[in-house]
């Protein structure tokens, strides 16, 4: 979308009624201007060509360089402004030397102020100290009035080209560009005489060539830590820890392509399970209440059988400790069964067959569904149900009062069906929204037995028997020519796409009645968009009345 500008040029195109420029250059009104009479209509054309291609020129260049609208409003301090803005954005971009601003250079020449530093000097003022710090060490005044050498002692520069080094390195940090290597020391150095950390190499007398961390911690409880930093807050976050003990703790998750191997046991960071490897036959515990409890711990044995300390384990029924709810497989068909009064109980349970299909003995019950048996119960029957959801036959008149969910009844078209048996009331549907536990609910559509909707979020049925407290209201005025000032067009955050139209907060600057608020804040608004309409183009018809009238009377007038 292009940037507005006003200023246009005029009698511009190709074959204008303009004078010629040698026309226009020798008549005499380019002097004296146009005298009392007759102008030629390509004289003034060419005034006011030349005047507005200049107008248009600097307005064009204005809303190029500062991105800002030129609006012809009868005033002239925005434009200035912006045509200043305009000409500083330019000279921002623009290089200039001291030789192109004239007289600049002989005025500079030999000038120095009284505070100011002396363009070139044979010696400082005052001597300075020339230091070096490190591993290579000197120093030596400097006063500017000669050259000076630094004499250096180079007492550990040894160790940093090779040859042997017996002393200590301290610094912040250690940095290496390139590899960090450890050579093999003198065997059994693996023992730290000072607190501090060592990274040995092959230092076991078997020369194995291990890589060797050695924390000496002293009198404290020591240990090793790792970290991650984030760069953005700098923060450091512990991500893992290897006690004094040998204790391993991460943060997350251990993942690993073998075998996680323990001399022991491995032990959760809470007493809470166990896992551990049994002594005999290979099994893996599973311990709630500890290493070498026996109480209440499930195992896995060498064969891949799950067992309890209990009665449960696999191969028969799968039974709990107690004499609450049992899952058990039939020895013939195939079944599971959910026993609550035990496993040979005949009594309360709950059966999968083996083509998927569930039966109970007793009622299935749930908030709003109940089901008895095979037959059916104010809502479901327990043999249709199915995977493309509930595909009751033969329910399309229910005898009993109830709500009733069918599929593909009333036309064979694959529809779903809701069916109110309103029995002895007016029947209906009605819809609700609450907020949740404890919030009230909030009526938001009803459908009548009849078939008549009430929406209370703005679509209503117009019937005046459905309304009452009627009143007249007049018609907001301009509000058609309002709405058209705020007519947008945007592209969609949430899945994309272009729009256009109005926008909600628009609108309820203007016309708030007509705007929905949602319940909970921050929620997103809406517009009523029939109603809206419906104003504006009462508006517009009004205004339409109000013109028809004035046009009438002009031509009266004539």
């Amino acid at each position: 979308m292009s940037i507005q500008n006003d200023f246009l040029t005029f009698a511009a195109a190709a074959g204008a009624n303009v004078l010629t420029q040698a026309e226009y250059a020798a008549a005499s009104a380019t002097a004296t201007g146009y005298q009392t009479g007759t102008a030629s209509s390509a004289a003034v054309n060419k005034s006011m060509r030349q005047s507005s291609i200049m107008a248009s020129m600097i307005a064009n260049f204005i809303v190029a360089e500062t991105g800002q609208t030129v609006i012809d409003d009868g005033t002239t301090a925005t434009i200035q402004q912006n045509f200043v803005n305009a000409i500083l954005a330019v000279a921002q971009t623009m290089t200039i030397t001291i030789p192109q601003v004239q007289g600049l250079q002989i005025a500079l020449n030999g000038k120095l102020s009284t505070t100011g530093n002396a363009a070139s000097a044979s010696k400082l003022a005052a001597p300075v100290t020339i230091s070096l710090g490190g591993v290579v060490t000197g120093a030596v005044n400097f006063d500017g009035s000669q050259n000076v050498t630094i004499t250096t002692s180079t007492a550990l520069l040894a160790a940093l080209t090779g040859a042997a080094f017996t002393g200590g390195i301290s610094a912040p940090t250690v940095t290496s560009n390139g590899n960090f290597v450890l050579s093999s020391p003198t065997a059994g150095l693996v023992t730290g005489t000072t607190q501090g950390m060592q990274i040995l190499w092959n230092t076991l007398a078997s020369g194995s060539g291990r890589l060797e961390y050695v924390n000496n911690h002293g009198s404290n409880t020591g240990g090793h830590f790792w970290f991650e930093r984030q760069t953005t807050s700098n923060t450091a976050v512990q991500t893992m820890s290897l006690d004094a003990s040998g204790n391993l703790n991460v943060v997350s998750s251990i993942t690993t392509a073998g075998n996680v191997t323990s001399g022991q046991s491995f032990v959760s960071s809470t007493t809470n399970a166990v896992l551990a490897s049994g002594s005999t036959g290979g099994g893996v515990f599973l311990r709630p209440q500890g290493v070498t409890s026996s109480v209440g711990q499930v195992w896995i044995d060498s064969v891949g059988n799950m067992h309890c300390g209990a009665t449960v384990y696999a191969g028969a029924n799968f039974t709990s400790t107690t004499t609450g709810v049992y899952l058990s497989s039939s020895a013939s068909g195939g079944f599971i069964a959910l026993n609550p009064n035990g496993p040979s109980s005949a009594t309360g349970q709950l059966l999968v067959l083996s083509n998927g299909n569930v039966t109970a003995t007793g009622t299935i019950s749930a908030p709003g569904i109940s089901v008895s048996g095979n037959t059916v119960s104010n809502t479901l029957n327990t043999n249709s149900i199915s995977t493309v959801g509930i595909a009751v036959t033969g329910i399309v008149t229910p005898t009993a009062q109830g709500l009733y969910l069918q599929w593909n009844q009333s036309g064979g078209q694959g529809e779903a069906d809701f069916v109110n048996n309103e029995g002895g009331g007016s029947g209906g549907f009605n819809f609700y929204n609450t907020s949740g536990a404890g919030g009230t609910l909030t009526k938001i559509v009803t459908i009548s037995g009849t078939g008549k909707i009430v929406a209370n979020g703005g679509f209503q049925n117009s019937d005046r028997r459905l309304k009452k407290n009627i009143a007249r209201r007049d018609v907001q005025r301009g509000l058609a020519l309002q709405l058209a000032n705020h007519f947008s067009e945007w592209d969609m955050r949430l899945g994309g796409g272009h729009d256009q139209g109005l926008i909600a907060q628009d609108v309820n600057r203007i016309a708030s009645q007509y705007v929905l608020h949602p319940a909970k804040k921050g929620d997103y608004l809406a517009i009523d968009k029939a109603g809206l309409a419906l104003e504006a183009s009462m508006d517009n018809a009004l205004h339409l009345k109000e013109l028809d009238t004035r046009i009438q009377a002009l031509e009266k007038a004539a």
